[in-house]
């Protein structure tokens, strides 16, 4: 669930920018301005989630316990 909000947020984020770059003239885009709040909103959401992940890591079910069984193995070679 986690993986997809994230990716939900990050094409959301980029999609803009992979028209703008891919799809619209060159001579469009000469002065750049402040983000749209379409731009700014995912940004802020990933930002908000990864810092309340970071400082209430057990409020989320199980989430800090299966990160670190999932660190577990891959450090110890188990999970490569």
């Amino acid at each position: 669930a986690t993986f997809l909000l994230s990716g939900l947020l990050n094409a959301g984020y980029l999609f803009s920018i992979v028209v703008r770059a891919f799809f619209a003239p060159s001579d469009k885009f000469t002065k750049f301005g402040e983000a749209s709040p379409l731009m700014v909103v995912p940004l802020a959401l990933t930002a908000l989630f990864s810092l309340l992940l970071g400082i209430f890591p057990d409020q989320f079910p199980y989430l800090y316990q299966l990160a670190a069984r999932v660190a577990g193995n891959v450090l110890s070679g188990g999970g490569l």
